[in-house]
């Protein structure tokens, strides 16, 4: 049998889930890099979340929580290639032996010394990306960083009166007294960093198209035809190079969804803002009635108040609906 029984409406988790996704609060920062020996590449990544009025939808069967349509904003999308291109050399080659067992040599000229020899930045922050994510319910429990139960409720109250002071709403984070967490747990993600295909595909061409331009700019007319002796044509030398295959839009995508794991990043770190973050986080013992008005005269200097009267809670449950979450909490001890 439950002792208290709160209902909220999907309309109102909906408004909490949308200030915990908050710009100001919720970003994707990270700059993961892959490194292939002569082709490497690095992100630098920062991207907050943005969302209609309506964010979640409630699934009774199973009981489930869905953010639906979430988009990822980039503030930053960056991809630095580097390219090590192997050293080629021409001339250098003996035209007559000399005196003494050595030969006089064709003048040499070597290109692509350097390491790396392309270095390109590819701006990807125009795009919109978005994420859909099943997510559970779940209930945890949080323990109080200390033993001493009083201390812990004056020192939750005079946090939550400086957020007052300044402005600002509680809770304290992280809490200074026992909680009751419930916290939404991704089961299953859908992410989308690019809109289509065809979007894919051009953005490599236009990655190709730079670092050809980069290449005549700084290549004589007679080193391209060596290239492209090479290889066929100057394009297929550099698909080599970065070893892209027939298809575009794969290889870009395999870049930042396997080689860089853009996507699997972007995953984590939602999953562990969700959790500690929680939709509800009820304190326990639960506060009936709050502290009292100041009991001393302020001629006197005293300000004694009276503390609040609370009961515990031994456990809480909660039941999805499909318009609403139940939580139904039993009076007790906590075990």
């Amino acid at each position: 049998m439950s002792d208290l029984t709160l209902a909220v409406s999907e309309a109102g988790v909906n408004d909490i889930v949308s200030t915990l996704l908050d710009p100001s609060v919720a970003r994707v920062q990270a700059a993961p890099r892959y490194d292939s020996g002569a082709f490497a590449v690095e992100a630098d990544i920062d991207a907050h979340f943005e969302h209609g009025p309506t964010l979640i939808d409630f699934r009774d069967t199973p009981d489930q929580v869905k953010l639906d349509e979430l988009d990822i904003v980039w503030d930053t999308f960056d991809l630095d290639f580097e390219l090590d291109i192997s050293e080629l050399c021409i001339g250098g080659f003996c035209l007559t032996p000399g005196w003494f067992g050595d030969c006089i040599r064709a003048p040499e000229k070597c290109f692509f010394s350097s390491d790396p020899d392309v270095e390109l930045t590819l701006a990807l922050d125009w795009i919109r990306s978005e994420v859909s994510v099943l997510a559970d319910l779940l209930v945890g429990y949080s323990t109080s960083r200390t033993t001493d139960y009083l201390q812990a409720q004056v020192d939750e109250h005079e946090a939550l009166e400086a957020l007052e002071a300044a402005g600002e709403s509680g809770p304290v984070d992280p809490p200074l007294v026992n909680t009751w967490d419930v916290s939404l747990h991704p089961d299953t993600f859908d992410i989308d960093i690019f809109d289509t295909a065809d979007m894919i595909a051009d953005i490599v061409q236009d990655l190709l198209d730079r670092i050809i331009d980069m290449l005549v700019g700084v290549l004589p007319d007679w080193a391209i035809d060596v290239l492209e002796s090479l290889a066929g044509s100057l394009v297929r030398f550099l698909r080599d190079a970065l070893d892209i295959g027939d298809d575009l839009a794969e290889w870009l995508s395999d870049i930042i969804g396997v080689s860089l794991d853009v996507p699997g990043i972007i995953l984590e770190i939602l999953d562990d803002y969700l959790i500690d973050y929680p939709v509800f986080r009820i304190e326990d013992p639960y506060p009936v009635l709050d502290w009292s008005p100041p009991l001393g005269s302020p001629t006197t200097g005293g300000d004694p108040r009276l503390i609040p009267v609370k009961v515990p809670i031994e456990e809480l449950d909660i039941d999805l609906q499909e318009t609403e979450v139940v939580l139904t909490a039993s009076i007790g001890a906590y075990q």
